[in-house]
């Protein structure tokens, strides 16, 4: 027994070594040549930016390469070296978790969500920044829109902000006869909208709404009723009696069932649908999903559509706030273990600020003028973006991204549950009744862990 257990750790630790031996020569290291002398005589600090980040402008060019680029040229005393793996952010995240184990060599690293973050912060992987924030003369609330604090201290800075917006098929949006929406829509105006665009029969038929299989799809309404954590409330106890949530997942039942305005959630998992696919394929009018996708729109090579998308707010629940949206943002980390985190402080606050330009990123900086981003976006692009739709959401005048930040270390545990208990409602193995019973009793379980 204890045999094979010291094979299972060897393993791991020879898988994470042997990874972080490949990144040292990943496809997207840069520069290419080595650190020449600052003006000063004194050679550049020389950092590695890991991250999984490799999304491209229409020009075929990396995002984060170009920010390094500028950061460097604007810099001289420091060379930031990007070490971008290939793959998406769930098995990066496996990756740098083997990374931890072997002690690889990195000093900023990107996490794809707060709730990636602060788990691994919590864990001591990252370094605490409020010295550098203090410094600066300035409060942590003065700077950034997006919280970053894991129980009292700071440990990154959030980039690359998204909140959720509806996106609209322009043409069907027309054949319909229907109006942009208003910024204060509700969402039963967005099941008329969803009927009103649904048409035809069979494998030809086009659903006016697409909701993706992810959790966070069936406690939508949450995000506009309650802020922060909706599974927990401010004591720590369970909120998951709110009355919102049997509401929404009756709503989401009704619009697929009921209305059959909305594909069905048991095809789009048992077909593994690709939520971009379907909407910029026609097979649905709108969908609801975050501000990381409007690079999509204008990326005809791998999302090959011809109509223009219009934009409208994330819908409010009944009385809900108008502007109070699903909101997110990426995270860059410095590694504990860094030798250069002054160095890599200033390359974390450039990519939160000034480096989102350089990418035609939104900033995660208070204050950001959203208006330059979107102009932007939309020059040369106004065939596929519809740019004043895009520019209301964005400068909403309530605009309030909702970000779970609480309770991160319970998030998980209860996110797992409510996802297996409410797929099993909405495929039709249990009522409604049965799913919110089941899962007030799990919850409370959990919590008293």
């Amino acid at each position: 027994m204890k045999g094979k257990a010291l094979i299972k750790t060897c393993s791991v630790v020879l898988a994470a070594a042997l990874w972080a031996v490949g990144c040292s020569s990943s496809t997207g290291d840069s520069p290419s040549t080595a650190p020449s002398s600052s003006a000063t005589g004194a050679k550049p600090v020389e950092i590695t930016f890991l991250t999984y980040d490799g999304v491209k402008n229409k020009e075929g060019q990396s995002l984060r390469q170009l920010q390094v680029d500028a950061f460097n040229a604007a810099n001289p005393d420091i060379v930031v070296k990007l070490d971008l793996q290939q793959g998406d952010s769930v098995e990066f995240l496996k990756k740098l978790d083997l990374m931890s184990l072997s002690g690889a060599d990195y000093d900023v690293v990107a996490l794809p969500s707060f709730k990636d973050y602060a788990e691994r912060a919590l864990k001591g992987l990252f370094a605490p920044i409020d010295e550098f924030i203090v410094a600066e003369g300035k409060s942590y609330d003065d700077l950034y829109q997006f919280n970053s604090e894991v129980n009292g201290s700071h440990f990154g800075l959030p980039y690359n902000p998204s909140i959720y917006f509806v996106l609209l098929n322009k043409t069907m949006l027309d054949a319909a006869g229907l109006p942009v929406p208003p910024l204060d829509w509700t969402w039963d105006n967005y099941r008329e909208y969803a009927l009103a665009m649904t048409k035809g029969e069979g494998a030809n038929k086009v659903h006016g709404s697409y909701m993706h299989t992810w959790s966070e799809y069936r406690r939508e309404a949450l995000f506009n009723t309650k802020l922060d954590n909706p599974y927990v409330k401010d004591d720590g106890s369970s909120n998951i009696a709110d009355p919102v949530f049997k509401e929404w997942l009756q709503f989401v039942y009704d619009m697929e069932n009921t209305d059959k305005s909305q594909v069905p959630y048991m095809n789009a998992k048992s077909t593994n649908m690709a939520y971009r696919d379907v909407y910029f394929s026609g097979k649905a009018a709108m969908i609801l999903t975050g501000a990381w996708i409007t690079n999509n729109i204008i990326d005809l090579e791998n999302f090959p559509h011809d109509f223009q998308t219009v934009f409208a707010m994330m819908p409010r629940w009944k009385d809900g706030p108008a502007g109070r949206v699903t909101g997110s943002a990426t995270y860059n980390a410095i590694n504990a273990k860094s030798s250069k985190k002054e160095a890599a402080y200033r390359f974390m606050k450039f990519i939160s600020g000034d480096g989102a330009k350089v990418a035609n990123e939104f900033s995660a900086m208070v204050g950001a003028d959203n208006t330059a981003t979107v102009n932007a976006i939309a020059a040369g692009n106004e065939a596929l973006l519809h740019k004043d739709s895009l520019l209301a959401v964005w400068n909403h005048p309530d605009l309030e991204p909702n970000e779970i930040t609480k309770f991160p270390e319970q998030f998980a545990a209860l996110d797992a549950l409510f996802n297996v208990e409410t797929e099993k409602y909405l495929l039709g193995g249990q009522n409604l009744d049965t799913t919110i019973t089941r899962l007030i009793d799990q919850f409370n379980k959990e919590l008293a862990k």
